[in-house]
């Protein structure tokens, strides 16, 4: 039995309109926490859930651009 590992998924072949939630998993699925703070006070504060994009990619895409309105 071929063991095939888990990896994140790229930006090449991502589709952002599908569920990844194939059994066995092809993809490493994570959470993002997060919370952009200012002299210790909350400005803006979002848990992004059940990610499977490429960490950098998922930044660049959706998070930056959230900051940049805050």
């Amino acid at each position: 039995q071929e063991v095939k590992k888990l990896g994140f998924c790229q930006l090449r072949d991502w589709d952002e309109g599908r569920t990844y939630d194939e059994r066995p998993s092809k993809h490493i699925h994570y959470s993002i926490d997060w919370s952009f703070k200012i002299h210790n006070r909350v400005q803006s504060k979002n848990t992004e859930l059940d990610l499977v994009l490429v960490p950098a990619s998922y930044w660049r895409l959706f998070l930056k651009p959230k900051l940049e309105q805050v």
